[in-house]
């Protein structure tokens, strides 16, 4: 009995060992099953993404369609609800903006969006108006600026053209063009002062000038209707422009060689012809008078005195 336990035990357990080497060791073939099951997966995401991307070509097709012809309805057949949002929300500002209708913002589902509506009809109604008191509803800064600016820039070259610029208008617009403005508005007032003081000769009056180029303009007219009414020299110097103190006392210069030259002919003297400085003229001068000494004195030798030798060959003929 003992025995015949033992060889049942013993070939059990053969048994059982023999099992385990041909279940783990021998060669199987694991990939077939796997394989397919990676294959159908793939071809799932594939068609689920070629789905999205169809259903997106077709919502933003509608999505055109429906803001190009402002066919709210038309945003009822978008795939989501926040589409069919943005979409209405899209037309509704297309809409009150172009009829300035305010009302319709309110319409808007978008906060931010409702805001933005408000704003801009505000803006272009301030704008188109010249109101600059409708800018202050608009919320956002950058835009109540924009639209304040731009007002003011309208307001201020309106001004300047109709010449009617005052300190009080200046003080109404904003930083950009208060500054430019209240210049401008000095300047005027000083341009005045300085058409006054030159009317009158009147050197205190361009005194209380206070910007410099007009305060030196204002002077330097004044000295040279001085100089040329006194025929003075002296008062050129005065001038503290280099050009004008030159143009001066070029106009002063010619008017004395005016004033030489008709005294020269009306006395017939040829010294008051060499105080003329102008070459050209004290040379017509000079020859003027000795041609017609030479004609009275038939005094051919005379000739040769004449400046301008061109004039010789003719003079010794009028001599003879």
């Amino acid at each position: 009995m003992r025995n015949l336990i033992l060889i049942i035990t013993s070939t059990t357990l053969c048994i059982g060992v023999g099992l385990y080497f041909l279940f783990f060791y021998s060669p199987k073939n694991w990939n077939i099953e796997y394989s397919t099951m990676a294959n159908t997966g793939a071809d799932t995401y594939a068609n689920k993404k070629a789905q999205i991307e169809k259903i997106n070509i077709q919502d933003s097709k509608i999505a055109n369609m429906a803001i190009q012809d402002s066919n709210i309805e038309l945003c009822t057949t978008l795939s989501t609800p926040e589409q069919q949002i943005e979409c209405r929300d899209t037309i509704n500002i297309a809409i009150a903006q172009k009829n300035w209708n305010i009302e319709l913002c309110d319409g808007i589902t978008s906060t931010g969006s409702a805001i933005e509506c408000r704003d801009n009809i505000r803006s272009d109604r301030a704008i188109s108006s010249h109101n600059k008191i409708l800018c202050d509803k608009i919320s956002n800064s950058d835009k109540k600026e924009f639209c304040q600016n731009t007002i003011d820039k309208y307001s201020y070259a309106n001004e300047v053209q109709s010449g009617s610029l005052t300190q009080e208008f200046c003080t109404s617009l904003g930083n950009i063009y208060q500054s430019e403005c209240m210049n401008r508005v000095v300047f005027n007032d000083e341009s005045q002062l300085s058409e006054q003081a030159i009317v009158s000769s009147d050197m205190s009056i361009c005194d209380r000038i206070t910007n410099i180029e007009l305060k030196n303009n204002c002077r330097n007219t004044i000295n040279l209707k001085i100089a040329i009414s006194t025929k003075t020299n002296n008062t050129c110097s005065d001038i503290n422009v280099n050009n004008d103190r030159a143009y001066c006392e070029s106009q002063l210069s010619k008017i004395n060689d005016m004033t030489n030259y008709k005294s020269a002919m009306k006395n017939w003297d040829i010294d008051t012809c060499n105080k003329i400085v102008d070459t050209r003229v004290q040379s017509d001068c000079h020859d003027k008078i000795l041609l017609s000494s030479i004609k009275t004195s038939k005094d051919i030798s005379l000739c040769g005195s004449l400046i301008n030798t061109k004039l010789i060959s003719p003079c010794q003929q009028i001599a003879q």
